[in-house]
């Protein structure tokens, strides 16, 4: 599981904070310009106290933004740790989620699943599931079954197609449809990544878009360093967190019970992938953490010695204004 981005950032805050920031330096260079521009002033034409006063005034305004980017960056971290916690408690679940894809897996055999169902059985176990959304009133449609390469992109084959029912899908309402998972001669597809679209049409021959979701079980957690994370499902799939739109308990079949087929299996790959994540988790909430401490301790030097030296820039400054 993809945890090395959230692990790696705390070495590269260590690293960061181990060398002086350009924030830093433009920092020391604004109080060395200002002190020298100060010290080398015109005795008879001295800066006004108005102008000195507006520099300083753009010096804090400028440290305050930096504090309020690195109090965003810590949030954003704290942010990101819990969002992987959110994807890991949907573990076991069923999840429905945006995507257009179906996976045929091998089944005990050494074949296509396909070959499992009876396509003169809609209602048979083991059919795959199509989920859409359409925009608008559908008059009249096809849904295609399209093949892919191994990269999982579509080739442009349809497989399989199937005509849906005048004026029956109405706008904003879900829908789901069936595939026995065989091609247009009958025979059962192998084993692969599927995409489904639909070409529909309202009663004035308009194109009608169709929003499409895929199902499957979540088995697994893929971090992202954007905190667009992906759920991994049961079948190699992946459906981005966001997305997902219901989520449903999973209750293996024969009931989930020690001994019952399916059940043991089921129940021990999930527990398995529960167990993984949690420790990813802990992980990543361990290393954001030592990384905000290490961050907040250089800060809290840097500020220090930043104070330091405004404070005797203010005092050389007072004595150069008594000079005057």
């Amino acid at each position: 599981m993809a945890t090395s981005h959230i692990l790696g950032q705390h070495e590269a805050n260590i690293a960061a904070a181990a060398l002086p920031s350009r924030t830093q330096t433009d920092k020391d260079m604004f109080l060395k310009l200002l002190v020298a521009q100060l010290t080398h002033q015109d005795p008879l034409n001295p800066v006004e106290d108005k102008e000195f006063i507006a520099q300083l005034a753009q010096f804090t305004q400028v440290e305050e933004m930096q504090n309020i980017r690195h109090a965003v960056e810590g949030l954003t971290a704290t942010m990101a740790v819990q969002q992987v916690s959110n994807a890991a408690s949907l573990m076991g679940h069923l999840v429905l989620a945006k995507g257009d894809n179906i996976t045929v897996r091998t089944n005990a055999n050494g074949v296509s699943e396909a070959h499992d169902i009876n396509p003169r059985d809609p209602m048979q176990e083991g059919w795959f599931p199509i989920f859409f959304k359409p925009q608008n009133d559908i008059a009249t449609g096809i849904m295609n079954i399209v093949g892919t390469d191994s990269q999982g992109r579509p080739t442009g084959q349809i497989l399989f197609s199937m005509i849906l029912e005048q004026d029956a899908y109405k706008a904003d309402q879900d829908y789901e449809l069936r595939w026995h998972g065989r091609d247009f001669a009958g025979n059962a597809v192998p084993p692969g990544t599927y995409i489904f679209n639909f070409i529909a049409e309202d009663s004035q021959s308009r194109r009608v878009m169709v929003d499409t979701f895929s199902t499957g079980l979540a088995v697994g957690v893929e971090t992202s360093s954007d905190g667009n994370h992906k759920l991994t499902l049961h079948d190699g799939r992946t459906v981005n967190y966001m997305d997902i739109r219901q989520l449903q308990l999973f209750f293996p079949p024969g009931g989930g019970g020690d001994g019952e087929p399916g059940g043991s299996d089921a129940d021990a790959l999930i527990a398995a992938a529960k167990a993984a994540v949690d420790s990813a988790v802990k992980r990543a909430e361990t290393a954001v953490k030592s990384a905000r401490d290490t961050a907040r301790e250089a800060m809290g030097e840097r500020a220090e010695e930043a104070t330091g030296r405004v404070t005797a820039a203010i005092e050389r400054l007072k004595t150069l204004f008594r000079r005057s």
